[in-house]
């Protein structure tokens, strides 16, 4: 007679405190290697830190009273909820304890009344959970990664775009980040994000609200540390028409998480100008030892042509791709 798994699933609260240790720190273990990450995660303690005071949610799935599989998830503000991760200690019924996990979820998010879109980056080996979370109503979005390697190989590359030039037509001047270019950034992005694919999967970028939100995180450096100095903003007369903004994700790590420009100036390369500009700064900055870099990285949909051909021009290279899932309640009343 075959064994039957009984499983249960549960919120994470602090009477998890006592049984989680080990699974959390098998995941914390794996980090960089199966998942990619690029510093370490919180230990263990500030996890729980971050559970009691709501910064992170969790979910937990026992078997016979001992976590096998978690979730970690966040509240992004009033907009979406973002998926951190699903780590487990063996793959084994896999496909049920991503589906038990999920469903877990979104019974969470019902409950609540929370009908916002949930975001899940398929980093890693977590990319083995695609076809059961599309099973499950999720929807898909690849994304590419493009890398200027710092390194002795790249050396002449990086020497030649730290002396990089901008030729600008009278009126039109590139500045570094200023907070009072702040709300016409934010209109900005809104107008040119807010039509693109990466709504699909963050719905903040469909409101105003919602992109002030995204920037204020970026030069609040909450995903990662803001290099105001290295932004590049394209004025037409005092008015911001374009932007390329930098921040590091680790001290080795540096990359550039928005570019855009104004759709009626779309057609004369600004956008190129600016990754230029940006990659200029960012690269002066590594010969002069203010930064001491391993790469500059930079996240496009995957289809997006001219994007891609902008970063390539400038010499970034393919590194990877990723599955960004999302799941919208649209059919939730």
């Amino acid at each position: 007679m075959a064994n039957i798994r009984i499983y249960n699933v549960e919120n994470v609260t602090t009477s998890h405190k006592n049984v989680m240790f080990n699974i959390y720190q098998d995941f914390f273990n794996k980090s960089e290697s199966d998942y990619a990450f690029e510093s370490e995660p919180v230990d263990f303690y500030k996890f729980f830190e971050c559970i009691e005071s709501r910064l992170l949610k969790s979910i937990v799935l026992l078997e016979s009273g001992q976590p096998i599989a978690f979730l970690i998830y966040t509240m992004m503000a009033n907009y979406c909820v973002e998926i951190n991760l699903i780590h487990m200690f063996n793959f084994d019924d896999y496909e049920n304890k991503v589906e038990l996990l999920i469903n877990k979820l979104l019974k969470n998010l019902k409950e609540d009344r929370i009908k916002k879109t949930i975001s899940y980056p398929l980093i890693g080996i977590q990319e083995k959970y695609f076809e059961t979370l599309t099973k499950l109503n999720f929807e898909s979005v690849e994304n590419s990664i493009y890398v200027f390697p710092f390194n002795e190989e790249n050396q002449d590359k990086i020497n030649k775009a730290s002396h990089y030039e901008p030729e600008l037509n009278d009126g039109f001047k590139i500045e570094a980040w200023n907070n009072d270019y702040f709300s016409q950034v934010v209109k900005l992005l809104n107008v040119c994000f807010s039509v693109e694919k990466d709504a699909l999967y963050d719905s903040r970028y469909k409101t105003e609200a919602g992109t002030r939100d995204i920037l204020n995180k970026i030069i609040d450096s909450e995903y990662g540390i803001f290099l105001p100095n290295q932004c590049s903003i394209l004025l037409d007369n005092e008015k911001v028409i374009g932007v390329c903004l930098a921040n590091l994700t680790t001290f080795q790590i540096a990359n550039i998480p928005q570019v855009a420009v104004l759709p009626q100036y779309r057609g004369n390369k600004y956008g190129t100008m600016l990754v230029k500009n940006t990659l200029s700064k960012i690269a002066s900055a590594h010969i002069y030892r203010v930064l001491n870099l391993k790469e500059l990285n930079v996240t496009s949909i995957t289809n997006h042509n001219c994007a891609l051909n902008m970063y390539i021009e400038n010499g970034f290279e393919f590194a990877t791709t990723y599955n960004q899932l999302y799941y919208n309640f649209n059919y939730y009343k």
